[in-house]
């Protein structure tokens, strides 16, 4: 009995290490400036969005290795702090950025960003609302 839950503690040890280190990796691939490349807004029901990159040409994002961040829009900076997030609560794992930022005039930019994924240098992710609108981002490493 106690050589089974040995067992089955080591194997939790050896599955809870390995998420932290591929979140750590997504993390460190995220450090550095990013710019949107497309943005799409889609309507509930909707299967084609609409897109509207050209609102987030003025967007730049930057990440850093101390889990700070800063989103300037139209030359106001937002900054505060991220993370990622392992998300296991649907038939797939994926991860979730949750950044809260303010500006020097006290506003507040909440960033929730589900099923992110980052690869060549791009990172994709959805933006959720209550109503069952989304947005769909991709943003490019500059």
């Amino acid at each position: 009995m106690k050589k089974g839950f040995l067992s089955y503690l080591v194997l939790f040890a050896i599955v809870l290490t390995s998420c932290n280190d591929v979140t750590l990796r997504i993390e460190n691939r995220m450090v550095g400036d990013w710019e949107f490349e497309m943005v799409r807004e889609f309507d509930r029901f909707a299967v084609i969005g609409d897109e509207v990159t050209e609102e987030y040409e003025t967007v730049l994002i930057s990440f850093s290795d101390d889990n700070t961040m800063e989103y300037q829009e139209n030359g106001i900076v937002f900054s505060g702090e991220w993370d990622l997030k392992i998300d296991n609560s649907g038939e797939e794992t994926d991860f979730e950025l949750i950044a809260f930022l303010s500006n020097s005039n006290g506003e507040i930019k909440q960033v929730i960003w589900d099923n992110v994924t980052i690869f060549n240098n791009k990172i994709r992710a959805i933006e959720q609302f209550d109503n069952g609108d989304l947005i769909r981002y991709r943003l490019e490493k500059i």
